[in-house]
């Protein structure tokens, strides 16, 4: 973790620094951050929230004339392998100031991330990122800074026209943590887990129970997004006609769009059992549904397609994203290894 305030570079009127949190001026960029590229776009009405959760890993900000014109986060974690562990940083909210735009320096904060956090290495170390399929300028840019492709996973989409409770769904207690911790390590096995670990919120977390067991548990975190640009014909008619369709069902409404997004699950008799707690989450938070995100070859991706991801979930398009990393003192037989084996993580990663 970055001490405060830890100056990376200084040239001229540039100056970057490695704190554990942002400051005021660095939430407030974050805040006005458009995500996505020529499919979905959206700004993070619950940003606030994400920023909390990421305090403690590596806050970038750079500035000119102690003027913010860009910030970039690195969450830090561990990546299992046979060969030992692997120091890893997901890279994330990278975001310029609209003032400072056309200037190059969001390829300035993320190659002296890359140089600092991932050249610099003295042990094995990968650092690693998400494209949206179909972003091929993204994807260029990434390729020459020397970052390959790793996996692919979706952002599986789940949604009801009417949410209901589930019999036996409550949140998690502080006694039950270590059961549910150790049935999700036994659930998760046979993959390889990116995010962190089995670290798991009791205060997002719901279990189902039956006979007094947790027969699924899923970790629940509510975002709040304005989506401003939906891709196709379609996309910009219902941006355009939002005001209107709002009206009609609350998952038509595109600006403020409330969604849970979910990790952390697992299942012991059926993948019913989690869709159903999926849903009484939706209907505990006062929304029609979210999205997980998914490894295709992960035992969970077929499950929970065969279970139902509701009606607006099969409506609702799932992207397909890829995982770009860089690698550090990694033998070829071990990224071979994170090449082959199916992933385990989640949108709650990034915290």
């Amino acid at each position: 973790m970055c001490s405060t305030d830890r100056v990376l570079f200084r040239e001229g009127a540039l100056v970057l620094t490695c704190s554990s949190s942002w400051d005021e001026d660095g939430r407030e960029l974050l805040r006005d951050l458009e995500f996505g590229t020529d499919g979905l776009r959206y700004t993070v009405l619950s940003m606030d929230k994400d920023v909390d959760r990421f305090t403690g890993s590596h806050c970038l900000t750079l500035r000119e004339d102690d003027v913010v014109v860009a910030v970039f986060g690195l969450s830090s974690r561990t990546v299992p392998t046979r060969s030992g562990p692997i120091q890893a940083y997901y890279r994330t909210l990278l975001g310029v100031a609209k003032h400072a735009m056309g200037r190059g320096f969001g390829s300035r904060i993320a190659k002296a991330a890359r140089q600092h956090f991932l050249l610099e290495a003295t042990e094995p170390t990968m650092l690693y990122g998400f494209i949206e399929q179909g972003n091929a300028r993204s994807m260029r840019v990434q390729e020459r800074l020397g970052y390959q492709p790793l996996r692919e996973f979706e952002a599986t989409q789940f949604g009801w026209l009417r949410t209901r409770r589930a019999e036996g769904a409550r949140r998690l207690e502080q006694a039950d943590l270590d059961g549910v911790r150790s049935q999700l390590i036994g659930f998760e096995s046979d993959l390889t887990r990116m995010g962190r670990g089995t670290h798991i919120d009791p205060e997002a977390y719901w279990v189902l129970e039956r006979n007094g067991e947790a027969v699924a548990g899923v970790q629940a975190h509510e975002k709040r997004l304005n989506i401003t640009h939906l891709p196709g014909l379609d996309g910009r008619l219902l941006v355009r006609m939002n005001p209107v369709l709002k009206h009609v069902h609350p998952y038509l409404n595109l600006r403020p769009h409330a969604a849970v997004w979910c990790g952390n699950a697992f299942f012991r008799d059926s993948p019913i059992d989690l869709m159903r707690l999926v849903q009484h989450t939706c209907f505990a938070h006062g929304v029609s549904g979210g999205q997980f995100y998914l490894d295709p070859e992960a035992p969970i991706y077929g499950a929970v397609h065969e279970a139902g991801l509701g009606w607006l979930g099969r409506l609702a398009p799932s992207p397909r994203i890829t995982i770009m990393a860089g690698y550090q003192g990694v033998d070829e037989a071990t990224i071979a290894e994170l090449e082959r084996r199916p992933l385990a993580f989640s949108p709650l990663d990034s915290a």
